[in-house]
């Protein structure tokens, strides 16, 4: 049954005369509306109709890409019949520019209104995020260092990490925890490599393995588009990729911690790790930057540059600045002059590199009649290639 026929009279409206005659004014305001609501009646019904009758798509009334067209497309749309498809064989050029702008505008200040309502929330919830991202990826560092050490034997509970006092900055930034291992232990022992594996298991295996556990993590929450998940993940692999560069090559020229333990356990050159675990490193931070900041910023702040530019500067600023400037007091001359070339000269450049511009931002599609697309033409019905019986809207070829 069609959505509405040109027939339809209306109350205290006179019908025109069958030899002619202007409509009423009701009529005339009436039923150009009534052709635009049977025209996306019958764009709706269309792929249903080809599907079973196996045809080829008409061309003669281009499909229409409204939001309203997606609205009404639903299993309770009444069905047509011949005499409303007759009707409704307009133009989809029928929806006129002026309705889309009308309705894009409504739908900008709805949109505007919704966000201000969320902006506090979401940004409370983007700080907490963010201070869990950075306790995990500390903890999981340490972590590794005592698990490590006591699935060697030098240590008789994984668990039994030094937490440090009491004090705004260790409950912020965790500074005063530290893994709890007695390495002058195992250097007294003579295993020196195992000392040297127990100080590398916590950028290798702690941060190391859950920075591709958090990539994985966000290609899941993407998938299932949960952004909340995907903004967790993200910050995670961030957390875990800053720990990247503040051991290497930050503080990889310094004479005490995990890296200078590598470097008297191995007794081999710092240049070594700078070279070995420095070019995956580079590696990790370059697609981080390069491949992973952008389809975030793509992915969990659609047209909202705003939090893209906060998401960004975040990024840069936590890898190039809070832990580049790892090494500015005491680790040497070497790992100060090392963050001060993080801290001032890489994170600008990274930070107006990735500065989101056209990238990433997808505006809303006005609303549009679209061309029509041709499709492969089917053999005929009642053809030796086609034994299926016909449709029974069309009848029985003759």
């Amino acid at each position: 049954m069609g959505l509405i026929s040109h027939s339809t009279s209306f109350p205290g409206t006179r019908e025109p005369s069958r030899g002619g005659g202007l409509p009423s004014p009701v009529q005339r305001i009436v039923r150009p509306r009534i052709s635009d609501l049977n025209s996306i009646s019958e764009s709706l019904e269309r792929p249903h109709h080809q599907s079973l009758c196996w045809s080829e798509r008409d061309e003669d009334a281009p499909e229409v890409d409204t939001q309203q067209e997606k609205a009404q497309a639903s299993r309770f749309n009444s069905p047509s019949t011949p005499l409303s498809r007759s009707i409704s064989k307009v133009r989809a050029s029928a929806v006129s520019l002026a309705d889309s702008a009308v309705v894009n505008d409504i739908m900008l200040k709805y949109n505007s209104r919704i966000m201000q309502r969320r902006t506090a929330p979401f940004w409370l919830s983007f700080v907490l995020l963010l201070w869990l991202a950075h306790a995990l990826g500390y903890l999981v560092h340490e972590y590794a260092h005592s698990f490590t050490a006591w699935a060697l034997g030098y240590k008789t509970n994984p668990l039994a990490l030094d937490y440090g006092r009491l004090s705004l900055r260790n409950l912020l930034i965790l500074s005063d925890i530290d893994e709890n291992v007695d390495y002058g232990r195992i250097f007294a022992a003579g295993k020196g490599y195992l000392a040297a594996l127990v100080a590398v298991a916590g950028v290798l295996a702690g941060n190391g393995i859950f920075y591709y556990v958090s990539r994985g993590l966000y290609s899941i929450a993407k998938k299932r588009n949960r952004q909340v998940l995907g903004l967790f993940a993200f910050l995670f692999c961030l957390m875990n990729l800053g720990n990247f560069l503040a051991y290497v090559p930050i503080r990889t020229f310094t004479t005490r911690y995990d890296m200078a333990t590598v470097e008297r356990g191995l007794r081999i050159s710092p240049w070594w790790i700078a070279t070995v675990l420095g070019l995956p490193f580079a590696v990790a931070i370059g697609h981080f930057f390069m491949k992973l900041l952008p389809d975030a910023r793509s992915f969990l702040f659609p047209n909202k540059k705003k939090p893209q530019v906060v998401l960004v500067a975040v990024s840069s600023f936590t890898v190039f600045a809070f832990f580049g400037s790892a090494g500015m007091q005491g680790y040497g001359q070497t790992s100060h002059w090392l963050s001060a070339l993080s801290l001032y000269v890489l994170f600008p450049v990274v930070l107006t590199l990735c500065w989101p511009r056209r990238a990433g931002f997808r505006p809303l599609r006005r609303l549009e009649p679209r061309p029509a697309r041709r499709t492969a033409t089917l053999p005929p019905r009642g053809h030796a290639m086609c034994p299926r019986p016909p449709c029974p809207t069309q009848g029985t070829p003759q």
